[in-house]
């Protein structure tokens, strides 16, 4: 009976509160037995990863090219010879080598598709063609580089016809005709060292 006098005494007092067209509702007045409770609060967190990231690989940098006139000074540069007072007296040397009928057999590289065994014996091949066209292109940085690679021709022969399987007895015919076109080429070499406008050619100061 008491719960039920309650009740009614709650409704009544509701409607009353309605009545007054009051928004504010003090439920502590009707219930004093309720216990007061703070408002819950909710706190959020900021999420940390736990995978840390790896930074974007720097960019080497790349160094400027040095100087062009650093790269033409270095040492391993060949300063070619563009004189053409050396090119007129190489070429005569040339010249007097191939007026020559025992220069024939140098005139052109060896077909090494006949002479199969060639290339395993001279291992520096040298021929007049080929002699021509670095003299044409003004190849040679000095006078010894282009009596080395006159030298190297009349030897290979030599050496390939002590040492050579093939056409053995032809290239011991072709071994003498070096040896003949050598003194050939000593000679003219003397003849041009006694003229003044290519003393400087030869005896380089």
């Amino acid at each position: 009976q008491e719960l039920t006098l309650m009740t009614e005494e709650v409704e009544t007092k509701v409607n009353e509160k309605k009545k007054e067209n009051s928004t504010d509702f003090d439920f502590s007045n009707i219930f004093p037995f309720v216990i007061d409770v703070e408002p819950l609060t909710v706190k959020f967190h900021k999420f940390k990863s736990t995978t840390t990231e790896t930074p974007p690989p720097k960019r080497q940098r790349i160094s400027s090219p040095p100087p062009i006139n650093t790269i033409i000074n270095k040492p391993q540069f060949k300063q070619f010879i563009s004189d053409p007072i050396f090119y007129e007296a190489t070429r005569k040397l040339v010249s007097k080598i191939r007026s020559s009928p025992d220069s024939i057999p140098f005139h052109e590289a060896e077909d090494v598709s006949i002479i199969t065994d060639y290339l395993d014996i001279v291992k520096n091949p040298m021929d007049m063609l080929t002699i021509h066209r670095k003299l044409e292109r003004r190849g040679y940085s000095s006078y010894s580089e282009f009596k080395e690679d006159i030298l190297l021709m009349f030897n290979n022969s030599i050496l390939y016809s002590q040492k050579g399987t093939m056409f053995n007895g032809e290239y011991q015919n072709i071994a003498s005709k070096a040896v003949k076109l050598t003194k050939i080429f000593e000679q003219e070499e003397i003849l041009l060292k006694s003229k003044k406008k290519y003393e400087y050619i030869f005896f380089p100061s």
